[in-house]
């Protein structure tokens, strides 16, 4: 049973990682191929805080990577954005590439080639959450959770803004939106979703190297 909640577990992780991918390039149009560098990010910041002396509770050390690959998404995306089509497949290429050549030589934060293992497993109110079936649970509400929140927000105005400027960014700008805000905010929340989907990747599998991103 162990071996199908398992791939179960990561399937789930992947939903949520699948959701901050086409955000960006199914709904608004943006061809990023740098999401699985900031869902590396999101798994090793919850493997810091949880593998601390004093260890961090998961919770708080997910928001935390939440909010940080946030932060990275938008960072990356203000600059890429001034550029279009395939020179930012290339940016974002770049960033990438960039990204993997971190994980793999910064070894006193990543651990370097060698990876991160002993990753604690996640707690919820100070109750670990050791079973497999316990952690697909935790996924499987994850999962659900960011599935509902995608729903939300496609069928609120700023979905619609979205799907419009995929299918014509002239004609929005041209109605007097805000293409550039519009794009970094949907850049934003496919951090969040990459930074979960990284912090219980990390979590669940107890050990990350930078192959995994």
């Amino acid at each position: 049973m162990d071996f199908w909640f398992s791939y179960i577990t990561l399937a789930e992780i992947y939903v949520l990682l699948g959701l901050s991918t086409n955000l960006l390039v199914g709904i608004v149009g943006i061809f990023s191929v740098s999401q699985a560098a900031v869902f590396g990010v999101g798994a090793y910041i919850v493997a810091h805080f949880l593998m601390l002396p004093e260890p961090m509770s998961f919770p708080p050390a997910l928001g935390i990577a939440a909010i940080c690959c946030i932060l990275l998404n938008v960072l990356v995306t203000l600059p890429s954005l001034r550029v279009s089509g395939d020179y930012f497949v290339v940016t974002s290429f770049g960033i990438q590439l960039l990204a993997t050549a971190v994980f793999t030589n910064w070894t006193a934060g990543t651990g370097g080639a060698n990876g991160l293992p002993g990753i604690p497993p996640p707690d919820l109110f100070s109750h670990p959450l050791e079973s497999t079936g316990q952690l697909t649970l935790l996924c499987t509400a994850g999962a659900v959770l960011g599935c509902l929140a995608f729903y939300l927000i496609m069928r609120a105005p700023f979905g619609r803004l979205l799907r419009a400027i995929r299918e014509d960014e002239s004609a929005v700008a041209a109605a007097g939106k805000n293409v550039l805000r519009a794009k970094v905010s949907a850049a934003a929340l496919a951090g969040a979703f990459a930074g979960v989907a990284g912090g219980l990747y990390a979590t669940f599998l107890s050990f990350i190297d930078p192959s995994s991103f």
